[in-house]
């Protein structure tokens, strides 16, 4: 992979996430999916930060609890030498929480690399959990690097029971495939 620190890690450690998660090598699948084309420090803190997140939640966990315990889990170090700046931005999410995801992405910034996107997506979860479609229609006109974000979101509200309205599906190529597959 090349030196793209984006947060397309997202996209690649979804389907690793569906297949492995609950697996003794779910962080090596995702990191190896990662790495396949973001050989990047930054991106792969960022991949397994998500993967983490979003494992907890498809195992049973809530949203909230998901998001303390990845915290908690990076705060305590994993190896990887971004493990405590991720740890301080979700907690600074988590206390961010009330106010509107609006605001935090335009403060923290809408471009695609870090550090500007790493936490708009955890904090869009903390401030939108009850809701799927709200957190995905408030991506959309946040605007920006609005792409992985939806998708870091959607996934997690997804796993954690969020359902995805059948309009939604009728308008997929194969939308009645990935109902019965749900």
């Amino acid at each position: 992979g090349g030196e793209d620190a984006e947060t397309n890690a997202v996209a690649h450690v979804l389907p690793v996430a569906a297949a492995r998660a609950g697996f003794d090598d779910f962080l090596e699948s995702c990191e190896a999916a990662i790495r396949v084309v973001q050989d990047n420090e930054d991106a792969v803190a960022f991949g397994l930060a998500f993967a983490r997140i979003l494992e907890a939640v498809i195992l049973g966990s809530t949203v909230d609890d998901a998001v303390r315990d990845v915290r908690e889990t990076l705060a305590r170090g994993t190896g990887n030498r971004n493990d405590a700046f991720f740890a301080r931005g979700l907690a600074k999410m988590d206390a961010w929480r009330a106010r509107p995801p609006f605001d935090v992405t335009l403060e923290l910034g809408q471009a695609c690399d870090f550090p500007f996107h790493a936490f708009t997506a955890p904090h869009m979860l903390l401030h939108n959990m009850s809701s799927l479609v709200a957190a995905v229609r408030e991506t959309i006109v946040i605007g920006g690097e609005n792409a992985n974000r939806g998708s870091f979101v959607a996934s997690i509200l997804a796993a954690a029971g969020g359902e995805v309205p059948d309009a939604w599906l009728e308008k997929t190529a194969r939308g009645a495939e990935v109902r019965a597959l749900a």
